[in-house]
């Protein structure tokens, strides 16, 4: 996943531009944010006098989307995850998001950390009860199943 706005190939004046775009489509966001805000409580509150301030707030939401999408060219080499979408979308913090996957991962990572002890402790109860059973036979096993791993 790629987290920063095409065309920033290093160096301090391009990590300074991308933080300039980030900050205005952050500000962009947050006015289309408030402005929606705006809008959903006229529309509640709406009468007919109301109708001008409604028209308004409208064009204004169109407006910060005219914005907005004027700036998807900057930031065309961003991927954002599905799953932290979603996750947003649910009303989640995104910055939760990372620390979620982490926990994820280690507790996928201890699961396989089981199951591999797991199979190592089977194996050697039965290497053991292989050489109890059929101690003349345990040579021709290990030769067998040593084969059989290449």
């Amino acid at each position: 996943m790629n987290g920063t706005p095409s065309g920033s190939g290093g160096g301090a004046a391009t990590a300074g531009a991308a933080q300039e775009d980030l900050a205005k489509l952050e500000q962009g966001v947050v006015g289309l944010l408030e402005q929606l805000r705006k809008v959903g409580l006229t529309v509640l509150d709406f009468e007919g006098a109301a109708q001008k301030g409604l028209y308004d707030g409208v064009n204004e939401v169109a407006e910060h989307l005219h914005t907005i999408d004027g700036m998807a060219s900057t930031f065309s080499g961003v991927d954002v995850s599905q799953d932290l979408l979603r996750y947003i979308d649910e009303g989640k913090s995104p910055q939760l998001f990372l620390k979620e996957c982490f926990d994820k991962v280690d507790s996928s990572s201890a699961s396989q950390q089981d199951t591999s002890a797991g199979f190592a402790d089977f194996h050697d109860k039965l290497l053991a009860e292989v050489s109890a059973e059929w101690p003349d036979a345990l040579s021709e096993v290990t030769t067998a199943a040593e084969a059989g791993s290449k």
